[in-house]
This record gives structure tokens, C-alpha cells and sequence, in this order.
């Protein structure tokens, strides 16, 4: 091997370690799980198009029908819907619900942000049972 080679593996090799240390603290960071309450709240006020995005994201996910396979049978199962947004809902409606609520609920705000706009959506459109 050449010295050019060499010291060319030498710098992608730092590379990759810095990279490596970089996606290994945004792991960590999103293991302790993103946003809180209290964040989202913030991002309420501070940046409503971040909020309302962020919340949609987490109405997608509880709209969700996401199948899962019986083992015994091999038929499809699918889990129990709780929220049931109607139809014409538009976006700032759903922000709107969970942004309030979050203001409604400051002894909550510690908690997951997700957690909080679930029960935030839970509270507004519970499926009838």
C-alpha cells in the first residue's frame, strides 16, 4: 500500500468514526424520546407548523390499521380502534385539540409528547364502543 492510500483510508476512517459518534448521540437522544409535554407545548406557541405537523404525525400513526397475523390461524388481526377522527377534519383542528389540551393539562406536560396527543385525540373523537 502507498502512503497516499494510506492516509486517504486514514481520513474516511475518521470520517466514518465521526459519523458513527454523531448517529450514536442522536440515538441516545431519541431513546429518551423525543419531545415532552412541555417541549411540544412550547412548539405550540414558538413554531405552530412544527406542532401541527408533529401532531399529525402522531394521528397518522393511531390511524393507523396496521395487521398483524393470528399464528394459529394465519388470518389477519386488526387492533382495536379507540380514536375515530371524522371525516372533514382538517389539520389545525387536530393541533388546535392537542395544543389545548396540553394547555389544559400542565400536570401531564412531563410526560411523552406522543402519549399526550393521544389522549388528547382520545378525548376529542373516542370511536363509539
Amino acid at each position: 500500500m502507498d502512503a497516499t492510500r494510506g492516509k486517504r483510508g486514514l481520513r474516511v476512517g475518521k470520517s466514518l468514526w465521526a459519523a458513527l459518534v454523531l448517529v450514536t448521540a442522536s440515538t441516545i437522544s431519541a431513546e429518551a424520546g423525543f419531545f415532552s409535554g412541555n417541549e411540544l407545548h412550547d412548539l405550540c406557541a414558538s413554531s405552530p407548523g412544527f406542532a401541527q405537523g408533529y401532531v399529525l404525525g402522531v394521528a397518522d400513526l393511531v390511524d393507523l390499521n396496521v395487521g398483524v397475523l393470528d399464528q394459529v390461524t394465519g388470518q389477519p388481526v386488526i387492533p382495536k380502534k379507540f380514536i375515530c377522527i371524522p371525516g372533514g377534519v382538517v389539520a389545525q383542528q387536530a393541533a388546535d385539540i392537542a395544543c389545548k389540551y396540553l394547555s389544559d393539562h400542565p400536570e401531564n406536560r412531563q410526560s411523552a409528547a406522543p402519549i399526550l396527543v393521544y389522549q388528547a385525540l382520545l378525548e376529542a373523537w373516542r370511536c363509539a364502543q
